[in-house]
């Protein structure tokens, strides 16, 4: 056995355990030990090493209509995360791997497509400082 094992049992218990390690785990595991919690972070791959898979598109608002105090929330977190990040890779050492991309979406129908537009102009009365969501034809 590795010198590096420790009986799981010896370890002191943890007052929560973070699941997944990639941008969303580490942040939620720094604030919780920022509380003086015990923090057990458990991830199956490389600490830092997935970039949140998934998890973190779960800060986007969405569709920008019908706006409410919950998408501000949603959005005013996805806004602060470079600044966090940032932070976080410093203290840590550990690259969290992200970065800030768009997506492409392919419109089938003429329906999505009328949706889109409608989502689009929601941006530009709502999201307009922060991100754009565009309609292009290719």
């Amino acid at each position: 056995m590795p010198s590096s094992y420790q009986n799981i049992h010896q370890l002191p218990a943890p007052d929560i355990a973070v699941v997944g390690a990639g941008i969303v785990g580490l942040w939620t595991a720094y604030y919780a030990a920022q509380t003086g919690a015990q923090v057990l972070l458990l991830d199956k791959g490389k600490i830092g090493g997935g970039a949140s898979d998934g998890i973190l598109g779960a800060l986007m608002p969405h569709q920008p209509i019908h706006w409410n105090d919950k998408k501000q929330f949603q959005l005013d977190g996805l806004m602060s995360l470079p600044g966090e990040i940032a932070q976080l890779e410093a203290l840590t050492g550990i690259d969290c791997g992200y970065f800030r991309c768009g997506r492409i979406m392919p419109i089938t129908n003429a329906e999505k497509r009328r949706q889109s537009l409608t989502w689009a102009k929601g941006g530009a009365d709502v999201l307009a400082k922060a991100v754009e969501w565009n309609v292009i034809n290719r």
